[in-house]
């Protein structure tokens, strides 16, 4: 356990000062799996931190996907061509629509807002829930 503790404050440091999509990306993988992993090995404080840190990933990363240059489409000969910079589509960083909408939606959520959310200490067991949560507010919040 104290191993974990150590590898998820790692991951913690790592994710504030992550300043890249990609890197944003890896360390939201490696939380998930060691939160699938601690939860396996029955740990369950080692996992709901785990998990803490992939959804506050998820989120910076929806910050990132917001103000990432949207692609354009067009000629694709032109662009490889011409480009020198291509931006990476959904399916390039290994994303699904709807998960880069969520992240969007729980990046838009106040960041005290989202904090209460997170203090909820068994996030694991009630990932779905927290997740309807965070989307009725966001939601409620756009259209209000």
């Amino acid at each position: 356990m104290e191993q974990g503790l150590v590898q998820i404050n790692q991951a913690k440091t790592a994710l504030a000062e992550a300043v890249d999509i990609i890197s944003i990306l890896d360390i939201r993988d490696k939380a998930s799996a060691m939160a699938t992993y601690y939860d396996a090995q029955n740990t369950g404080e080692a996992a709901n931190l785990a998990k803490e840190i992939q959804l506050r990933a998820e989120r910076k990363a929806g910050e990132f996907l917001k103000d990432m240059p949207k692609q354009t489409g067009g000629d694709a000969m032109a662009r490889l061509h011409h480009a020198t910079e291509v931006t990476p589509s959904y399916a390039d960083l290994g994303i699904e629509k709807t998960e880069a909408s969520r992240w969007q939606l729980a990046s838009e959520l106040p960041k005290k807002q989202f904090d209460s959310y997170i203090e909820n200490r068994n996030i694991y067991n009630n990932f779905s829930a927290w997740q309807l949560q965070i989307l009725d507010c966001v939601t409620y919040r756009i259209v209000k």
